[in-house]
């Protein structure tokens, strides 16, 4: 737990640093390191589930911060995803002109995968800094989310720590149990109102309503569960706990956004759905 505080204390001083020296331009950096080093966590993995597989490393790693960087810089026309789309057509045109006929899905598919894994999925997160009519409330709606999402994280260890008895999904996650998931539910809420209300007494995060806040925190601690479950697959497979070392009592970067891959998405189709 000590190392894990740490580590978490370490990000926030990094993400300050990150904003202090950019405003948020700093974030997206970062975040583009971020994804970064989940890229390349995710390609060991997934080379792991199979000898045969065999994915287009460099060229993923280029379009994942591509990607990223392109959401923030080209954001009226939303850049990072239309890079994603031209990542897959030239994802599937290097496939079929390098690839012979039996190794092609052995290669193109885990790509894919790793595309829409990674880069599509937090490139939402930049999506969501431009949510607000300025930059200093975009940071605030981000952090409102991941705020949500990793009190799920935290409320979920430490109620099924606790008193976890029921096993959630043993074949996905062992430690996993309903009574982590409800306090991982109530940590959201809690964290997501306090957080919120912060956020009004400042002049922030207008836009978000209390209903809205509510119900969105409720839908956050779910679908941040199953995304959790998701990553936890892919470990399990790979025969792996963690996805790498490079964050003290976290694991890796993948690790660090494990829960945000299907909550950043859906935070982001919500907000819009909205009219925000």
């Amino acid at each position: 737990m000590l190392r894990r505080t740490l580590g978490s204390a370490l990000l926030l001083l990094l993400t300050a640093a990150a904003i202090f020296w950019k405003g948020a331009a700093g974030l997206v950096w970062l975040l583009a390191i971020l994804a970064l080093g989940a890229q390349v966590e995710l390609v060991r993995l997934v080379q792991r589930l199979s000898p045969r597989v065999e994915i287009i490393r460099w060229q993923l790693y280029g379009w994942t911060v591509a990607i990223i960087l392109g959401a923030w810089y080209l954001g009226p026309l939303y850049g990072g995803i239309w890079l994603s789309l031209l990542a897959l057509l030239a994802s599937v045109f290097r496939g079929v002109a390098t690839s012979h006929p039996s190794l092609l899905l052995h290669r193109l598919l885990p790509t894919v995968l790793c595309l829409l894994y990674v880069p599509f999925a937090l490139q939402f997160a930049v999506l969501l800094l431009r949510c607000e009519p300025d930059t200093t409330s975009g940071i605030w709606l981000l952090a409102w989310v991941v705020c949500v999402c990793k009190c799920s994280d935290i409320g979920g260890l430490l109620a099924g720590v606790t008193c976890g008895r029921h096993s959630l999904a043993r074949e996905y996650s062992p430690s996993k149990t309903w009574e982590g998931f409800f306090g991982g539910l109530l940590l959201s809420l809690g964290g997501g109102t306090v957080l919120w209300s912060l956020g009004r007494s400042l002049g922030h995060l207008t836009s978000l309503s209390l209903r809205l806040a509510l119900a969105l925190s409720t839908t956050l601690a779910v679908i941040a569960t199953v995304s959790d479950l998701l990553e936890s697959a892919i470990k399990r497979q790979a025969r792996v706990k963690n996805s790498g070392c490079s964050i003290p009592g976290i694991g890796g970067c993948l690790d660090l956004c494990d829960s945000l891959i299907l909550s950043l998405p859906t935070a982001y189709a919500v907000f819009q759905l909205a009219g925000r």
